[in-house]
Formats: C-alpha cells, sequence, structure tokens
C-alpha cells in the first residue's frame, strides 16, 4: 500500500511541475504562443497590418489573399519542388502551423497606431505589412519601441531603408528601393547601348508632383548627372489631371533618346495616347514599378500597340522559357513555383497575382522562415536571424532575399521588364 501511495505521489508532483512549466511559459501569451525553443507542434502567429478598409482595400484585399496562400504553402503539404512546401507544417520548428491575425490598419496614422497596439498586445510573434508606405512607417516606430520585428513587403519608398525614419533593427524590406530600381534601369541603359551600339545620350524625366515623385525624381537626376546622360527635360505634373498632351509634349521636345516616368497606374496611362499622338518613338520609356504594374496601365500600352514601355517587375513571367534567351534553371524553377503559387492565389482572388502580391507573400515567407532559422519565437532572435540569414525565396528570379545593416533586402527581386502585345515579358 505505501509503495503504491509513493508511486501515486511521485505521478502527481510530475504532472504539477509539467502543468506550472506549461503555464509558465504562456503567461505571456493570452494566445497559448510559448516563448523559447519549441519542444511540440505549436501555432506561430503573425500580425498582418492592411488598409482594408478605404481608397486602398481593392488592392489589400489582394495582399490578405497573396498572405493566406503563403498560410496554405506552409500548414498544407505540396508536390512541388519546395522544401518548406513538401511538409504540413514548418518542418524546420517542429512542423508549427501558422496563423495570420488581421488588423485594419485604414488610411490615417490615428488608425494605424490602434491597429498596431492590438495585434501587439495579442502577443503576436512579429508584424507584417502595413502596404502603404506612410502608415508602414507609423507602425514601425511602434513596433522598434517595443522590441517586436515588423517585416514590410510591397510598400514602396527609399525612405524606409534609408535611415530618414530611423525604424531600428527590427524592421526589413523587401521590395526594392528607388535606389536599387535606378542602378538597375542604368545598368540596363549602359547594356544595350553598348550591345547595339544605340548612342543613348539623353534622357527626360517626368514626375508626379507629390512627395513620393519628388523623392524619385531627386535621387533619379543625380543618378544621370552621375552616369554621364544628359537630361533636356524635367516635367513635373499633377497626377490628378487626365490630360497629359502639354506634358509630354514638352517631355519629347528635345528628342530624348529614353525617357523616365515617376507615376502611379492612372496618370502613368493619361501619358500614353499623348505619347502615340506625338508619333515619337524613344529607345524606352522607363517606368517606376507601382504604376507600370498597373492593370489599366498594361491595357492601354497594349491597346496602343506600342512596345517601348519597361519597368521592374517582381513577379516571374509565366511564358518565361530558355526559348526566349534565359539559360538559368533558377528562372526556370521560379517560373514553374510561381505558376503553382497563382493557381492557388486565383482560387482565393480571381485574378493573377501581380508584383505587390508577391512581395506581400513573400513578407510571410521570410517571417517564417526568420523564426525556424532562430528556433525561437523570441523576438530579439528573430531580429537577429532577419539580419544574418539569407532566404530561400526559389518563387523569384532572384532566388533569395537577405537584408542589409538598414534593413533592405540587398538582393534585387527585380528583373526589367518590357510590355510587348499586351503582357509583360522578361527583357533583362
Amino acid at each position: 500500500m505505501k509503495k503504491w501511495l509513493c508511486i501515486l505521489i511521485i505521478a502527481a508532483t510530475a504532472l504539477s511541475l509539467a502543468a506550472c512549466s506549461e503555464k509558465e511559459e504562456s503567461a505571456d501569451n493570452p494566445d497559448g504562443m510559448s516563448v523559447g525553443h519549441v519542444t511540440q507542434t505549436e501555432t506561430i502567429y503573425l500580425g498582418v497590418l492592411l488598409p482594408l478598409s478605404g481608397n486602398m482595400s481593392v488592392e489589400a484585399a489582394k495582399a490578405k489573399a497573396a498572405m493566406e496562400t503563403a498560410v496554405d504553402i506552409i500548414n498544407d503539404s505540396h508536390d512541388i519542388d519546395w522544401d518548406i512546401a513538401q511538409n504540413a507544417g514548418l518542418a524546420k520548428y517542429g512542423n508549427a502551423k501558422l496563423e495570420l491575425r488581421f488588423a485594419d490598419c485604414g488610411n490615417t496614422t490615428v488608425s494605424c497606431l490602434a491597429a498596431v497596439g492590438e495585434l501587439i498586445d495579442l502577443g503576436v510573434t512579429a508584424i507584417i505589412g502595413a502596404y502603404d508606405p506612410y502608415m508602414t512607417a507609423s507602425a514601425a516606430i511602434v513596433c522598434k519601441n517595443k522590441g517586436v520585428p515588423m517585416i514590410c513587403g510591397s510598400a514602396k519608398s527609399n525612405r524606409l531603408s534609408d535611415g530618414s525614419y530611423a525604424l531600428g533593427d527590427g524592421f526589413v524590406h523587401i521590395a526594392m528601393s528607388t535606389d536599387q530600381e535606378t542602378q538597375l534601369f542604368l545598368e540596363y541603359i549602359n547594356q544595350i547601348n553598348i550591345k547595339n551600339d544605340l548612342g543613348i545620350k539623353k534622357t527626360a524625366i517626368a514626375y508626379a508632383d507629390n512627395s513620393s515623385g519628388n523623392d524619385t525624381e531627386q535621387l533619379l537626376e543625380a543618378a544621370l548627372q552621375k552616369a554621364g546622360l544628359e537630361n533636356v527635360a524635367l516635367i513635373a505634373y499633377d497626377p490628378l489631371d487626365n490630360d497629359m498632351m502639354e506634358e509630354a509634349s514638352k517631355m519629347v521636345s528635345n528628342q530624348p533618346d529614353v525617357l523616365f516616368q515617376a507615376s502611379a497606374g492612372n496618370d502613368l496611362a493619361a501619358f500614353v495616347p499623348a505619347y502615340v499622338q506625338s508619333k515619337y518613338v524613344p529607345q524606352a520609356i522607363m517606368c517606376y514599378s507601382q504604376g507600370f504594374w498597373s492593370k489599366e496601365f498594361l491595357s492601354q500600352v497594349g491597346k496602343a500597340g506600342v512596345d517601348y514601355y519597361l519597368g521592374c517587375m517582381v513577379r516571374p513571367d509565366l511564358l518565361y522559357s530558355k526559348a526566349e534567351g534565359g539559360s538559368e534553371d533558377s528562372k526556370s524553377r521560379a517560373t514553374m513555383l510561381f505558376a503553382y503559387i497563382n493557381s492557388l492565389y486565383k482560387t482565393k482572388a480571381n485574378t493573377d497575382m501581380d508584383s505587390n502580391s508577391l512581395l506581400e507573400f513573400a513578407s510571410v515567407m521570410v517571417a517564417v522562415q526568420a523564426v525556424a532559422e532562430a528556433g525561437t519565437t523570441d523576438k530579439q532572435a528573430i531580429i537577429t536571424a532577419l539580419h544574418e540569414k539569407t532566404f530561400e525565396a526559389p518563387y523569384l528570379y532572384s532566388g533569395a532575399i537577405a537584408f542589409d545593416e538598414n534593413g533592405q533586402n540587398s538582393i534585387m527581386p527585380a528583373y526589367i521588364s518590357r510590355i510587348t502585345s499586351g503582357r509583360y515579358a522578361y527583357e533583362y
């Protein structure tokens, strides 16, 4: 009898200790998220900030669908050539499942701060977002003060990673910076100049007269001067204007070889009929990404029947093949993987995944990979991993994502695409 009593006491003590240990692990996490090295299957919770209401809600809904597609890739097993997609759960982290907690950051700083506060109070491991660059910066400052890592996918602003906002080590940015985009444009111009002896010397710049357009213009003008190219026209315009005939005439009046446009989708499309009517055919019109990715712009260029519009594209060309001039297996693999990811996305969004949405997909993948590389949900360890590790991204032509000391993705995720016959085609 005494022997059995001792056994019962020992068993009860063990259960009590286990319960206390479990309670201590989740005490600071209302959703049961444990902090520390994973010892059993658990759930990784990520907070997502998106402007789900307001004038960016349509694009935000696409971003949400892309992020949910990333959850599908992580949580379910897929028969594709990508290790992370072949297991039901994150294999490198105890087959943990992924769950996203969405919060609407709206279109104001006040609504954004409320949303990020809500997510941090939930105890999420990291925060992703917030699509709009200014909302992203506001949220990142809160994350910095709270020691929470933040991964930004598609928000486009050089200031997010040039030190202007002082967002700290916990903030990283996947999309190309304007610096990188300009570098790729000038590299391309130099290459076609050498290869085809085009004699490109003169350029012209049209830019939206707003904070984003002005920042891009200043950086580009300095880069063109450094590259020894003469800029013969510098045109600021009101992005709300629908008629760009006067601005287009000024752009082509001095016969520039290459034109640059720092424009959003609607105003960039407004220039197309004006250039066509002028009958001037430049060697190229180089477009900064956000406007270039617009469906309205693609349709406008396709209807105009011109093929001189180029820009930086992130999503792989679905029609890319070695026969089109490619030889790298990584590009063929990226095309195949993206086609599969896109098929999952289309069931949610009823449209093809664009470059912005793919960057938001990437932000989720980087977040979970950082947890796996850190081997813990400890926030500081994840921040360290974000800066020290290179993350596999076989769905991009770049194949990988890595962040420099400023949190900027140092492996350019984009390539130059040309609009030909109404579709985006790989160019350089």
